[in-house]
C-alpha cells in the first residue's frame, strides 16, 4: 500500500496505433518492437517477449476464434512491470492480411519506474509509423485519500 507516497507511482502510457497490416501481422516485427520499447523506457526485461498468434494460439486451445479474436499479442514482464500490444491487423474477405491497409494497436506501457515518454514515442515511430496516439494515464497512479475506502 502506498501510504501517500508517490515516489513509486511511476509512470504509464497508454498508446493507440494505426499501421500496415503486415507490420502488425508479423510476430518477428512484434518482437523485436517490443525489444525496442524496453530499451526506449531504460527497462530491465525478465526475460524475452512473449508472442502469440492468437488465432493460431485459441485453436490449439481446441477452440475457433471469434471474431474480434486477430492479430498479435505480444508481452514483456520488466523487473518495474510490464508492457502489453494486442494487434488487429485489416483481413480480407478470403480470411488474409490486407497487407497494405491500415490495421489497428493498442499497447499498455506501465513502469513503476518514470521513464520519458517522448523516448517512446520515437521508438515506436521507427516500427509503426502510419498514426499514433498518446495518452499519459500516470496522473491515475496518483494515491488519492478521496477514492481510498
Amino acid at each position: 500500500m502506498n501510504d501517500g507516497d508517490d515516489a513509486n507511482t511511476g509512470t504509464a502510457v497508454l498508446i493507440k496505433m494505426r499501421a500496415r497490416s503486415d507490420r502488425l501481422a508479423d510476430e518477428q516485427v512484434m518482437r523485436e518492437f517490443l525489444h525496442s520499447a524496453v530499451a526506449a523506457i531504460e527497462a530491465r526485461p525478465l526475460g524475452n517477449p512473449i508472442i502469440y498468434n492468437v488465432p493460431i494460439a485459441i485453436r490449439n486451445l481446441g477452440a475457433e476464434p471469434w471474431a474480434d479474436e486477430g492479430g498479435i499479442t505480444g508481452l514483456v514482464a520488466l523487473s518495474v512491470s510490464h508492457i502489453a500490444v494486442h494487434t488487429w491487423p485489416a483481413i480480407t474477405a478470403e480470411g488474409k492480411v490486407d497487407a497494405l491497409a491500415l490495421g489497428e494497436a493498442n499497447m499498455l506501457v506501465y513502469s513503476c519506474r518514470p521513464f520519458e515518454i517522448e523516448a517512446l514515442r520515437e521508438s515506436l515511430k521507427l516500427w509503426y509509423p502510419s498514426q499514433v496516439q498518446f495518452s499519459d494515464l500516470s496522473p491515475c497512479l496518483r494515491w488519492s485519500e478521496r477514492s481510498a475506502r
